[in-house]
């Protein structure tokens, strides 16, 4: 069952899509891992907590508190998302001319920024990617990076 950190942290993920990429329901496909919705797809066998899509664009998002981070489990999932992220996008490349976009985020308790953004940065595929690792606040600890 969701805590309410986690419930915090997934409201931070929703409007920091909103905000930042114009994520709004009826444009975009959105769908969130909560027991009244439509869950997100199943991406290698895990379940992201957002997800929200459109012709060409993915956004993945996930959740996690202080104790789900440091798991090897949290570490496969988000590895697993970046690389369906990074196929995502490498797959219209060869297709057409047309650009797709695919982004990671990752919300986190402030504490447990910096292991977030390693996990994140030693995945394979996360240059391929644009990513953020935020906070409960929506807090951009990826501002600025390349």
């Amino acid at each position: 069952m969701p805590s309410e950190k986690h419930d915090a942290l997934l409201k931070a993920i929703r409007v920091f899509a909103d905000t930042h990429y114009g994520v709004q329901e009826g444009e975009w496909l959105v769908r969130v891992d909560t027991p009244d919705t439509e869950k997100p797809m199943s991406v290698e066998g895990f379940r992201p907590d957002f997800s929200a899509r459109r012709k060409n664009f993915c956004i993945i998002g996930e959740a996690k508190t202080a104790r789900d981070l440091a798991s090897l489990r949290s570490n496969e999932q988000i590895a697993a998302y970046i690389r369906y992220l990074a196929r995502f996008s490498d797959e219209a490349g060869r297709k057409t001319t047309t650009k797709r976009k695919a982004v990671l985020i990752v919300a986190v308790p402030l504490a447990s920024i910096g292991l977030a953004r390693l996990m994140v940065r030693r995945a394979d595929g996360a240059r391929s990617i644009r990513w953020h690792v935020i906070d409960q606040t929506g807090w951009d600890s990826t501002e600025g990076d390349s």
